[in-house]
């Protein structure tokens, strides 16, 4: 990986100032030697239809990204927030340029970018309204980053205790049990979008749900209460009828909050692997058919996938995604294609199985993406990517997963992104933290990177 460029220091207030760029990306074939295919097993053999070679575009966006997210519209515009920042890429991730809007807002304490795949709607949302955390300040554009409009603030959390925090923003159809109410919600026509926009506080996973595009939001809900170490949840899903579903990390396993009607909410244990009450946000991607499919780190800190075909009802036993030699992994996130077809990012290292936050000091850390084809098998084949090379990992030392105070490291904040394009290319938004270089429990950078898989595997 190439590593020229400042990290920056990430203090109170996030600021998102960098070095000159753009930068171009860089085409690799992934070598055969970071290249690994497993299944329940172990070490398998390449599955049909996949590779021979892996083809990636890995992009150095030269400004600070820790937490990114990412979206593709349908004429393959790529876009990646980075903090304050709103970047597109029109080449597959060649080259990019800053397409953030002057009304944007100019601080944030968490970013957040989304796509509506239906729409091409970009949403671009900073937290903190004149450092004030109860409020964000959004922007969206439906000219694919060319022009932008936006209400401000987006959304205020004024109920007690008034904090909102880890906000996210998705889109879907209508619930189909959602009752109208009122004037608030009168009867809606059909194919009216949903936005919601989902946040936590403390250990409450809350959401709320606007119909037209984000301007208001006349309801809000519960969705999940945690029991453990705060609510961090994954970005609210919606299934192709509108049902919804919301992961959730907690001690003992990880929870699916699951709503057909947005108003009423019932939470369910992933069970069959554990999971620990240090972990970042677990994810949940769903195919064209419905199946879910749920991302999480087990009690032996591997990363896990959980299937469900019922809307997040209940749960397949939770099979291992992450290959043998990759010991302990955080902040995964998944998207998924046609039924079976799934993509998996997360951070990982092969040198300690201890917590993400209690590793040593000279551990490495590198950033995965897997692939598989058939992923509602009992026994799927994974065909795990290493992204950055052995000489120049993702991070070195701990990654805090604010649990314990153990690790000072939050550089690398608290996700990653995945995301697919129309024609079913995988796309990774996640933050180098060896940025320029990191020895021994040095990481303190975070610049933002985007990856694009060109060739190899597709999810459509």
């Amino acid at each position: 990986m190439r590593r020229a460029h400042l990290a920056l220091v990430l203090v109170a207030l996030l600021a998102s100032t960098a070095p000159a760029w753009p930068l171009p990306g860089t085409d690799t074939a992934v070598p055969a030697g970071q290249v690994f295919v497993h299944n329940n097993a172990g070490f398998t053999g390449l599955p049909a239809g996949m590779g021979p070679s892996f083809d990636v575009r890995v992009a150095h966006l030269g400004r600070s990204g820790p937490e990114p997210s990412t979206g593709a519209t349908s004429d393959g515009s790529i876009f990646f927030q980075a903090l304050t920042k709103t970047l597109r890429s029109r080449d597959d991730g060649m080259t990019w340029q800053d397409v953030t809007p002057p009304t944007a807002n100019p601080q944030t304490f968490d970013p957040m970018l989304y796509v509506d795949t239906a729409t091409d709607r970009v949403y671009a949302d900073q937290l903190g309204v004149g450092g004030n955390i109860d409020c964000s300040w959004a922007v969206w554009s439906d000219l694919k980053g060319d022009a932008w409009n936006g209400v401000n603030p987006f959304f205020c959390n004024l109920v007690p205790p008034g904090v909102t925090d880890h906000q996210k923003i998705s889109t879907g159809a209508l619930p189909p049990g959602l009752v109208p109410v009122g004037n608030l919600l009168p009867p809606l026509p059909v194919g009216t979008r949903a936005t919601y926009y989902t946040w936590n506080t403390g250990a409450v996973t809350k959401l709320a749900i606007s119909v037209d595009g984000g301007q208001t939001f006349p309801l809000t809900a519960q969705a999940a209460q945690g029991t453990c170490n705060g609510g961090l949840m994954g970005r609210t899903r919606s299934f192709p009828d509108g049902s919804l579903i919301v992961p959730k990390r907690d001690c003992g396993a990880p929870q699916a909050a699951v709503s057909a009607d947005f108003q009423h909410w019932q939470q369910v244990p992933v069970t069959g692997a554990g999971t620990t009450g240090h972990r970042k946000n677990p994810d949940i991607a769903i195919d064209d058919a419905g199946n879910a499919y749920f991302f999480f780190s087990g009690l032996d800190e591997a990363t896990w996938m959980a299937v469900s075909g019922d809307k997040g009802h209940t749960w397949s036993a939770p099979v291992r995604a992450s290959p043998p030699n990759v010991l302990t992994a955080t902040m995964q996130s998944g998207v998924a294609g046609v039924p079976g077809r799934v993509a998996l990012l997360y951070y990982g290292s092969d040198e300690s199985n201890a917590a993400p936050d209690h590793v040593p000091q000279t551990a490495h850390w590198h950033t995965y993406l897997a692939i598989s084809y058939d992923a509602l098998s009992a026994n799927p084949t994974w065909v795990t990517l290493q992204l950055d090379d052995n000489a120049n990992p993702t991070q070195v030392g701990c990654i805090s997963t604010n649990t314990d105070g153990h690790c000072g490291h939050r550089n690398l904040l608290d996700f990653t992104d995945l995301v697919a394009d129309k024609a079913g290319r995988v796309i990774a938004a996640y933050a180098d933290g060896c940025t320029p270089g990191c020895t021994y429990g040095t990481s303190t950078g975070a610049e933002g990177v985007a990856a694009v898989l060109l060739s190899g595997a597709t999810l459509r």
